[in-house]
C-alpha cells in the first residue's frame, strides 16, 4: 500500500509541469491520430497547435471564466 506523500517528500513543481506536459502531449497526440491524421509532419504541425506554451496559456485564459462560474 502507498503512504500519503506530503512537505518535502513532494516532487517539485518543476517536475510536475514536466509530467502534465507529458500528459497533455499524449491526450492530443491520441486525440489527432483518432481524427485520422497519420503523417508524421502533419501529426507534428497540428499537435504544435496545442502543446506550445503559449497555446496551453490561450486555452487556459479562454476556460478559467467557465471554471469560476
Amino acid at each position: 500500500m502507498h503512504e500519503f506523500v506530503k512537505g518535502a517528500d513532494l516532487p517539485s513543481v518543476a517536475s510536475l509541469s514536466f509530467l502534465g506536459d507529458a500528459v497533455h502531449s499524449l491526450y492530443v497526440r491520441r486525440m489527432l491520430i483518432e481524427r485520422g491524421i497519420c503523417k508524421s509532419g502533419e501529426l507534428n504541425s497540428e499537435s504544435l497547435k496545442f502543446v506550445t506554451a503559449e497555446r496551453q496559456a490561450e486555452m487556459a485564459r479562454r476556460t478559467l471564466p467557465l471554471m469560476l462560474e
